[in-house]
């Protein structure tokens, strides 16, 4: 009843070899021809796995929270797939349980899976907090979120938006595409990783993937390889973009390429320098900057801007500068409605001596080591201080609020802040800002 194919015996494994190359070969072939139609055709996978479905145009629940957690988006680059959940899985050391994130219509995250299907209006919430994966909050459940308790505080409706991978041009463009209430009042939260080079997606990493409109925003097409081949940028970053946001088998490769990282780290003995010292406040020798030019490279950068902007490279300059233009532009547009803006500078765990110890350790930090933000804030304060914009440093608040509280605001197996840090800091906005 079923067909066979008997392969000749030889002694060595030659034969066998052989086609195992050619196996292998045609393999790859096969999967960058379908990486290929995915490009050309756009989310071809998803579309089929839906027609399979027979779910009207929409994934199934699988598929959404595995592979499409995050669409693209002409103006923000990418943001929430609307009408998804997904899960987030804490690791044991951090208590182990799985949160779920609900997202509506308008890839805004919401109470429960009975609002998924709502539509969110930006124009009824009088106070707005906005940022990046901090803000995206997906470790916490939406009630112990920074937002939700600071509006249960002060009992004005308050929406917070937050996007991993998120910069300053990001928030720019998500308040100029919703309609805002007159008057509102826009808390934007910004972190180093914002701003430094070599983090993946800064602020001037964008710039370099989109294209400037005839309104001098950034957009990123229709993303379809054929339009970017020949513009005049980065064709590799256009190129990475495509597959991350269009390719099911590109994201299946990243993630197993990261697994395949993590679990050989362990093996590995050309580690670069352990940077050991606690940098808690602004080194002002900018002579010292060398000492540290044998550790990993993400740790440098954080070490970098410990240090007086007077110390500070052209290239960290310069994505400094084009997140704090994307920032002077949010105020402009906020005057037009007679809004309000206020900048926190967010600590990394890597701020403090006694967070995130696990998280120092994938950086080759020692335990006890700390890079300071307070240059970062100073420089940012000094470039906005023409723009009537109150520029707040959360590393200082939050180290006077260690000396009392002996309690981690950070996960230790993760970057993002935990239940005690949304709680602290949603308060003591509502007892500072709108006492």
């Amino acid at each position: 009843a079923f067909l066979t194919l008997k392969l000749p015996y030889y002694k060595d494994n030659d034969f066998m070899n052989k086609y195992l190359k050619v196996f292998a070969k045609n393999l790859v072939l096969i999967a960058l021809a379908s990486i290929l139609l995915e490009l050309i055709f756009g989310n071809w996978v998803p579309y089929f796995v839906s027609t399979l479905s027979n779910s009207k145009g929409r994934f199934t629940e699988r598929y959404y929270e595995t592979v499409f957690i995050q669409c693209p988006d002409k103006y923000m680059h990418h943001t929430h797939c609307p009408e998804i959940s997904f899960r987030k899985q804490l690791e044991a050391v951090d208590g182990g349980e799985t949160i779920t994130s609900y997202i509506n219509k308008s890839s805004i995250r919401v109470s429960g899976p009975e609002d998924m299907t709502s539509e969110t209006n930006t124009k009824d919430f009088e106070i707005i907090n906005i940022g990046d994966s901090l803000l995206q909050a997906k470790e916490v459940i939406y009630e112990e979120t920074m937002s939700s308790v600071l509006e249960a505080s002060i009992g004005k409706k308050v929406l917070q938006v937050g996007m991993g991978g998120w910069a300053p041009v990001n928030y720019y463009s998500w308040l100029k595409h919703n309609s805002l209430r007159q008057g509102v009042e826009v808390n934007i939260f910004v972190p180093p990783n914002d701003v430094l080079p070599n983090f993946g997606l800064s602020n001037l990493d964008y710039y370099r993937i989109g294209e400037l409109d005839r309104n001098n925003d950034l957009v990123f097409s229709d993303f379809s390889l054929a339009w970017s081949i020949f513009d005049n940028i980065n064709f590799i970053s256009h190129l990475k973009h495509k597959l991350q946001m269009n390719s099911v088998l590109y994201r299946l490769f990243v993630r197993t390429r990261e697994w395949w990282r993590k679990e050989s780290s362990g093996g590995n003995t050309s580690s670069p320098q352990i940077f050991s010292d606690a940098l808690t406040k602004t080194v002002k020798d900018c002579a010292r900057i060398n000492n540290y030019n044998d550790i990993k490279i993400k740790t440098r950068g954080y070490v970098q801007i410990s240090f007086d902007s007077s110390c500070w490279n052209d290239e960290l300059r310069n994505n400094v500068d084009s997140g704090i233009e994307d920032l002077r532009k949010i105020v402009q547009l906020l005057k037009k409605i007679k809004g309000v803006v206020r900048i926190f500078i967010v600590p990394p765990v890597l701020a403090f001596e006694d967070e995130g110890a696990l998280i120092k350790g994938r950086l080759s930090m020692s335990q006890n080591a700390a890079v300071t933000t307070e240059p970062l804030a100073q420089y940012i304060a000094d470039a906005m201080s023409g723009f009537q914009v109150e520029v707040i440093s959360l590393e200082k608040v939050i180290r006077k609020h260690k000396l009392t509280e002996n309690e981690n605001l950070f996960f230790q197996n993760d970057s993002h802040w935990n239940r005690e840090m949304n709680r602290y800091l949603g308060n003591y906005i509502a007892k500072t800002i709108y006492k």
